[in-house]
């Protein structure tokens, strides 16, 4: 069974600041910075659900949820 690990995203358009909370811990597994390319994205997110369960939070304004609506198509 995957730990869960936090996800937490600063949505710009373009760029994202990301950093990961895991389950039971006290520091950040990770914090990146990333430029918003959906590859790039969909890349490190599949390389994370590897290791984790993802429970993503983003910024609901009106980039965050066009976000939501490529993680649904992502899966």
């Amino acid at each position: 069974m995957k730990k869960i690990a936090n996800v937490g995203v600063d949505y710009h358009l373009k760029s994202l600041s990301i950093a990961v909370l895991a389950e039971g811990e006290k520091e950040f597994h990770q914090s990146i910075h990333l430029k918003n390319d959906d590859r790039l994205i969909a890349k490190y997110l599949q390389k994370l659900s590897k290791t984790f369960e993802l429970r993503i939070c983003y910024e609901a304004c009106s980039s965050g949820y066009d976000f939501q609506r490529k993680l649904n198509h992502w899966g």
